[in-house]
């Protein structure tokens, strides 16, 4: 496998993941790691999802780790475009991912204008508690982590805490990361990578969307999530749903529209 190829997104394959970073580091959720950083013991990972596009394809994988007995954080939106938490089906997998031990933060979008603000932060911050407290309604217990739609510069590698919460992008979490960012390893193979790592603390960040039961590029798997959502939907309701999607995601096309992925960058 070269880098930038998408590789296996089997979830035979994230169990073979999973057991490859079980044996060679301690895995914590991203709401520890105030308590483990900075590390001087034995190596450890967090096992971290984005999940932007659809809560359901989050269950599959919150249960193999739970098999595994390995914690991870599900980041989410409280006001995305594709699902709502205020749906019964979203409020019931959310309580099913705090069962399993898993932890449930924040996935917040920011507008564009906000971002060109040097005190964007301040700006949102009110829009940041307010959707913290949507989830945290559900869930009943505080949100701890947090990380941003967009890259941003002033966080992405910077402060480890905002507002008290954990920045998921920030500088000791992202010094070695492993993503599936645009549902390619764009580092190469990540089960070797994890095999030969020597790093104290390693960040594996996950996008549900990519992962499935047969093997699949990205363009393929949004087809295949789009004709699952839409299964039942009128032509007009998926319209609406496609252009929210292509508004969600932006730097990958379904396979029916367009197998391409354009220049735009994701986290």
């Amino acid at each position: 496998m070269h880098p930038g190829s998408s590789g296996d997104f089997r979830y035979s394959y994230f169990r073979q993941m999973l057991h490859t970073v079980r044996s060679n580091f301690t895995t914590h959720r991203l709401c520890e790691a105030i308590d483990v950083l900075p590390n001087t013991g034995s190596p450890i990972l967090f096992l971290r999802h984005d999940v932007k596009i659809s809560l359901h394809k989050a269950l599959p994988m919150a249960e193999i780790e739970h098999e595994y007995g390995m914690p991870a954080t599900y980041l989410v939106r409280s006001d995305g475009l594709l699902y709502s938490l205020a749906a019964r089906q979203a409020r019931i997998l959310l309580l099913e991912l705090v069962q399993m031990g898993h932890e449930v933060g924040l996935h917040f979008d920011l507008a564009h204008e906000t971002l060109q603000s040097p005190s964007f932060l301040r700006l949102v911050e009110a829009e940041i508690e307010a959707a913290c407290d949507r989830i945290e309604q559900i869930i009943c217990r505080p949100v701890r982590s947090i990380s941003f739609q967009r890259p941003l510069p002033l966080l992405f590698g910077g402060p480890l805490l905002i507002n008290g919460r954990i920045n998921a992008d920030g500088q000791e979490l992202r010094e070695r990361c492993i993503s599936d960012s645009g549902g390619k390893w764009r580092d190469g193979d990540p089960l070797a990578q994890i095999k030969r790592s020597d790093d104290s603390v390693l960040q594996l960040v996950l996008h549900p969307i990519w992962w499935g039961d047969e093997r699949m590029h990205a363009p393929q798997r949004l087809q295949e999530f789009f004709d699952f959502a839409t299964r039942e939907q009128s032509s007009r309701e998926a319209s609406l749903f496609d252009l929210n999607l292509a508004k969600t995601l932006p730097t990958v096309r379904r396979q029916g529209i367009c197998a391409l992925v354009s220049g735009g960058k994701e986290v």
